[in-house]
């Protein structure tokens, strides 16, 4: 169930401490030069983020501190490489996200 909605979103670092920090469950990335990036929020169990890309150019989604992406340590990224590309994350505590 979606109840926050972030809508027109710009990407915008290349590494986990300057990217965009997500605040919502679905969230559309409209504005992002290549290569930038946003921010997991702080894993919570069951939540599920989803994260859509409506820019042109490639987009990075990292994980909060110290959690855990698609099986991989913080600071490795999980990359959306096509315009209009969806994916959703799932929280699995104790790991972080992975794909739903």
């Amino acid at each position: 169930m979606i109840s926050s909605v972030a809508d027109t979103l710009t990407a915008v670092g290349t590494t986990q401490a300057d990217a965009l920090a997500l605040t919502a469950d679905y969230n559309n990335v409209t504005v992002g030069a290549i290569a930038t990036g946003v921010k997991l929020p702080v894993a919570v169990a069951g939540m599920d983020i989803t994260v859509r890309n409506s820019v042109a150019n490639t987009i990075h989604i990292y994980s909060a501190a110290a959690e855990l992406l698609m099986v991989q340590r913080d600071q490795l990224d999980l990359t959306l490489t096509r315009h209009l590309e969806l994916v959703v994350l799932r929280c699995q505590l104790p790991f972080g996200y992975v794909i739903r």
